[in-house]
């Protein structure tokens, strides 16, 4: 990892959009190497998708999203995955819910 944050060191900004959907998933190794790529002048972002019993509440969203702008990501894309009738992998419906549903506190 410290190999791969020292070459990322140029003079054109990077950005790297990192995929976390709860708190729990932020390890110390994640804030480590966290903590070298923001040193190391990458401009991070996070996308989450938001997800039926894993952090379809507010309290679980906020938490994640405090956590990781302590750590200097941005939190920048809240994904909710619609209904739309196109192929989907089989099952992947149990983790939909709505979006007011997890507004609720």
């Amino acid at each position: 990892m410290k190999l791969c944050a020292r070459a990322l060191i140029q003079p054109k900004p990077i950005y790297l959009a990192v995929h976390v959907n709860h708190p729990e998933e932020v390890t110390e190794p994640v804030v480590g190497a966290l903590r070298r790529l923001s040193e190391s002048g990458v401009a991070l972002l996070s996308q989450t998708v938001l997800l039926k019993g894993v952090n379809d509440n507010a309290l679980v969203l906020e938490a994640l999203f405090r956590r990781l702008v302590l750590l200097k990501v941005r939190p920048y894309y809240l994904h909710h995955p619609d209904l739309a009738p196109v192929p989907r992998i089989p099952g992947s419906d149990r983790s939909w819910t709505s979006a007011d549903a997890s507004l609720e506190r």
